[in-house]
């Protein structure tokens, strides 16, 4: 009796045993594709950053040559006055 008691007890531990490998098997698959969508946006993220590090120089680049422009229109449009009213 006690020797089929143990024995049933040492079979529901392997069974025990078994559900949790599964289980932590499919826990681990689930965490390491979780850790490859974060490593794949984290990717993104940086490229993305990036892509706007980009672009706010490029407005900068654009900023200066308007201003620029806005300078030149302007004196071009004083040396008209001056040529206009000389005339």
């Amino acid at each position: 009796m006690e020797k089929m008691r143990v024995e049933m007890e040492e079979k529901r531990k392997r069974q025990a045993r078994k559900i949790v490998k599964a289980i932590g098997g499919g826990v681990m698959k689930k965490l390491k594709a979780k850790e490859q969508e974060i490593e794949k946006i984290g990717k993104l993220n940086w490229a993305l950053e990036e892509r706007v590090k980009s672009l706010c120089m490029e407005n900068k680049i654009w900023w200066d040559l308007a201003q620029n422009n806005e300078a030149t229109t302007n004196t071009l449009r004083t040396n008209l006055e001056q040529v206009l009213a000389a005339t």
